[in-house]
């Protein structure tokens, strides 16, 4: 910022002392003019102003991130309560008795994946019959297939099985070794490697297809 230039007052000095002595509203105009520019003065009460923004941006940023949490938090919960096609379905048909375990087996089986379902139930008396759903589970690098039977009981539980079927790009040796190492061997079928999973629950049957495996997975669970 440059000092502003004066007018050089010839009957007067800086002072206001009139030279001629007889002008001294003139001479108190230039003595005005020379005490006017005081030189750069500091920006009184910046710091605190800048300090005010800043807690001002901060506390916005947190309000934001705390929205963009509580966000996430509910998509994560609606993505994990979503219902299964097969729930679904088996929820339009009136299959009530046993919806618990066809949603349970469901989620089970295909997690949070794309699938796709077709179901069977009995148009006459849903509530007591089967219900079946034919599934499709896809994976970023292959499908799946699935078999799900729910059926209510005479003491008034419910039994259900599932049954998974997937391919291995690796032979059933292999894949035994490397992709199941902890499951146990429990025996063969026809000449078919079957194998247990850890808690011998679920039963799994290999069977070479090509240069692959066949892996179909089968579980019963009772009420």
């Amino acid at each position: 910022m440059q000092q502003p230039k004066y007018e050089s007052c010839g009957h007067c000095s800086n002072s206001g002392t009139c030279r001629n002595g007889q002008d001294g509203v003139a001479c108190a105009i230039c003595a005005q003019s020379a005490t006017a520019w005081p030189g750069p003065q500091p920006l009184r009460g910046f710091r605190p102003v800048l300090r005010t923004l800043c807690l001002n941006f901060i506390s916005k940023m947190e309000m934001t991130m705390k929205r963009l949490f509580l966000l996430g938090a509910v998509f994560l919960s609606a993505a994990a309560d979503a219902e299964t096609l097969p729930t679904q379905h088996a929820k339009g048909a009136g299959f009530n008795a046993c919806l618990d375990l066809v949603d349970g087996l469901s989620k089970f089986v295909i997690k949070d994946n794309n699938h796709g379902s077709l179901a069977t139930w009995n148009n006459n008396e849903a509530d007591t019959r089967l219900f079946n759903a034919l599934i499709a589970v896809k994976y970023p690098d292959g499908h799946s297939a699935a078999m799900l039977n729910v059926s209510p009981g005479k003491t008034g539980r419910c039994d259900g099985s599932y049954t998974t079927v997937f391919y291995v790009d690796k032979s059933c040796s292999v894949a035994r070794e490397i992709n199941f190492s902890d499951w146990k061997y429990s025996g063969e079928l026809a000449g078919l490697v079957v194998l247990k999973n850890p808690s011998g629950s679920v039963d799994r049957l290999l069977m070479p297809a090509g240069n692959g495996c066949i892996a179909i997975s089968t579980e019963v669970v009772y009420q």
